[in-house]
């Protein structure tokens, strides 16, 4: 997923929290004079707006292949193995999970909630696999590539705090 759309996607999921947020301030009358009829947004409302943008993140997610990593093949096999796909691992991808996993609370609803646990078991088997790859074949040429290309390299590779982040947010 593009990083503009996604940083939209999580500008999205904010708005909305924004505006449930509203339903439980004192907003401050203004003059008599300029008081218009007062607006009421009901709670029902609200939620399904937030569900409505929650829903809107949601995506196919597909598991990749995992195959063992022994013997003299490992790195054969690990670049024909079907890649996970529907993952990201990033900052603003990791505020809109943490967006879905709050946006549960206000809706209840168990597809986002299984959604964002589902995507963080997917990034989590991927990443014992590539680790464990790494730890086996060691460091070569192939498997940088492997792991250049791999969806979740800002995990593999904390090299900046938006990753650090991004693994925080998406774990809470």
């Amino acid at each position: 997923m593009p990083q503009k759309t996604i940083v939209k996607l999580s500008l999205c999921v904010i708005s909305a929290f924004a505006l449930l947020s509203c339903t439980r301030t004192n907003h401050a009358k203004a003059p008599i004079a300029t008081q218009a009829a007062p607006v009421s947004i009901a709670d029902d409302e609200i939620r399904d707006v937030v569900n409505r943008v929650a829903r809107h993140q949601l995506h196919p997610l597909k598991d990749g292949e995992y195959p063992p990593v022994q013997g003299a093949n490992a790195l054969q096999s690990a670049q024909a193995a079907a890649k996970p796909d529907g993952i990201a691992w990033g900052y603003p991808w990791g505020v809109a999970l943490y967006g879905l996993t709050r946006s549960t609370d206000a809706t209840g609803d168990k597809e986002v909630e299984s959604f964002v646990l589902n995507h963080n078991q997917i990034c989590s088997r991927y990443y014992s696999w590539l680790t464990e790859l790494h730890a086996t074949v060691g460091d070569s040429p192939e498997l940088t590539e492997i792991l250049d290309k791999a969806k979740i390299r800002g995990l593999l590779r904390l090299g900046n705090l938006d990753s650090c982040d991004a693994m925080g947010a998406q774990m809470l």
